[in-house]
């Protein structure tokens, strides 16, 4: 249920990301992956996510994880997704284009955001806050395979995006984006005046 809020969310807030599920036995570590479509840099990078639900806060052990199926992905061991269409879709992919994405139910720690701040690879954290009953208590649990998600359900609590991840996007930032009443409405990758 979490990876596809997950996902729906990561498509609604950042323009241009094409992912499915893949999450299950054998799946390398990886639970979404696709593509960000970048025309205004006239570039394609595979994206590589995890998704973690859990009550406490995530720690440091995410990242390094991350990290590693990254590093092994990078390094040509893809059987989690050996799949044709993305054999096909890999061979025109530049060597080095992948981001790793870590979402997560709960708060991420200070130290695992120190930690993400120095890692090596492209990494983006994402807080994507539990979906809570009206009355503020307890998250809705839905029973259905295909849940479908209000707007409200596909918010982001947070993003923090490392250096590593930012020198993908020269010229850019990223930005809280702020609705009526000064309240926190998203999240997006700016480049100048013009959102990507």
């Amino acid at each position: 249920m979490f990876e596809l809020r997950a996902l729906r969310t990561l498509e609604t807030n950042f323009h241009g990301l094409k992912l499915r599920r893949v999450g299950g036995k054998d799946d390398g570590g990886i639970d979404l992956v696709g593509w960000w479509d970048l025309p205004t840099f006239s570039r394609r990078l595979r994206v590589l996510a995890q998704c973690k639900a859990e009550k406490k806060k995530s720690s440091p052990k995410y990242v390094r994880e991350m990290e590693g199926v990254s590093m092994v992905y990078n390094a040509g061991v893809r059987s989690p997704l050996n799949d044709t269409s993305v054999d096909e879709e890999e061979e025109s992919s530049p060597k080095g284009s992948v981001v790793a994405l870590l979402l997560s139910e709960s708060p991420f720690t200070k130290s695992t955001i120190l930690r993400a701040l120095k890692s090596p690879i492209p990494l983006m954290l994402l807080h994507v806050p539990p979906v809570l009953a009206v009355d503020g208590n307890e998250p809705v649990v839905a029973s259905v395979s295909e849940p479908t998600f209000e707007r409200a359900d596909l918010v982001l609590g947070g993003v923090v995006w490392n250096p590593a991840m930012q020198a993908i996007f020269p010229g850019c930032e990223l930005r809280t984006e702020l609705g009526g009443g000064g309240t926190t409405e998203g999240f997006g990758i700016w480049h100048g005046p013009t959102r990507l």
